[in-house]
């Protein structure tokens, strides 16, 4: 069930993704190759920043998920260029690297 995203989650988020610092912004393969395959004249920075807009709307909602690695994960849907996307994002307990687990056209419909 959607829930609003917490404010300081996105706000932490957003500070991380604002600095485009791969260092602390890990992504998966998958996510960086569903990106780029859907849209491949972009570089990861529209990504970031598609993030970044979504994730400081004050109304986002999303749903909390479970992960391997420790930290806080909320999926949401969000769009670039007029294309609705999902994405996947989670961050680590230091609040400072964060891993983008999905960043795609969703594949199951509404379900988050």
């Amino acid at each position: 069930m959607a829930i609003l995203i917490p404010d300081a989650w996105k706000t932490s988020v957003c500070k991380v993704l604002s600095t485009c610092d791969e260092r602390n912004i890990h992504m998966t393969l998958t996510a960086r190759n569903d990106w780029a395959s859907t849209f491949p004249d972009y570089w990861l920075h529209s990504l970031y920043l598609a993030l970044t807009d979504a994730l400081s709307a004050p109304d986002i909602r999303g749903e909390r998920k479970e992960m391997d690695e420790e930290g806080e994960t909320y999926a949401f849907f969000f769009s670039h260029e007029d294309t609705r996307l999902y994405g996947k994002v989670n961050l680590l307990p230091d609040g400072k690297v964060i891993i983008v687990y999905s960043a795609h056209k969703p594949r199951f419909g509404e379900r988050l």
